[in-house]
């Protein structure tokens, strides 16, 4: 919140970026050797995609997921839709799985722009001078002060020469019409975070059994299951 220029109000919208982020200091620093940024920007896109795309074939299409209740043992807890399987996904398993690609697309749009690396995505590597010469301060002249040279961010007062990528104008509009899914979405990735690292801990904790995993029973089993469900 400490980066945000007016907090929930606008949404969360990246102002400046105080606090210190690796990633995006990563893709600064390359930005200066073309193209070694774009080329980690591509690695980490394809990162996500395909952790994602492992994970709907490792999970499948599931409803109501969670974790058995000690107090009821017996009670369902989650229904199984789908299963990907190679040669063997229904249609219905395939459509339902785009879906999700898509959506995740969208999450992995506003994740780079606003937690991952929102400094490189709002502005990339430009930079601007913060020192003026002359009468009337119309030139802007960095020889003998180069500490006034300073990155381009949305709280600087060079409109006229920091451009902002099409994404992050796209996303900041959205933002500023409806603050409202600006905060869920702010607040989500946070809340995406701890639920990653809870799951991380019971992954490392407690060993996943196999009917946990989603591997009971035999593929005879999972049909019938699926063919009860579009009946």
């Amino acid at each position: 919140m400490s980066n945000s220029l007016c907090g929930g109000r606008c949404g969360y919208i990246i102002g400046q970026a105080q606090v210190f982020n690796p990633v995006n200091y990563i893709f600064l620093q390359g930005s200066k050797a073309y193209p070694i940024d774009f080329i980690f920007m591509v690695i980490l896109i394809l990162y996500f995609f395909i952790a994602t795309v492992v994970g709907i074939v490792f999970v499948g299409i599931r409803f109501l997921w969670f974790l058995p209740l000690p107090a009821l043992p017996n009670l369902q807890s989650r229904v199984d839709l789908y299963k990907i399987r190679r040669h063997g996904t229904l249609p219905q398993g395939l459509l339902m799985g785009t879906i999700f690609l898509m959506l995740s697309i969208l999450a992995l749009m506003y994740s780079l722009t606003t937690i991952v690396a929102p400094q490189y995505a709002h502005f990339g590597g430009q930079t601007y001078c913060n020192h003026t010469i002359g009468d009337w301060g119309e030139v802007r002249d960095c020889t003998d002060v180069p500490q006034a040279i300073l990155p381009c961010s949305s709280a600087s007062e060079a409109k006229d020469i920091c451009t902002q990528t099409v994404v992050s104008l796209f996303l900041n509009r959205i933002t500023l019409t409806f603050p409202f899914f600006g905060g869920v979405a702010f607040w989500g990735q946070f809340a995406f975070l701890g639920v990653w690292v809870v799951a991380g801990l019971a992954g490392v904790l407690r060993r996943p059994r196999m009917e946990d995993l989603g591997e009971r029973g035999s593929d005879d089993e999972d049909d019938e299951r699926t063919g009860l469900l579009e009946s």
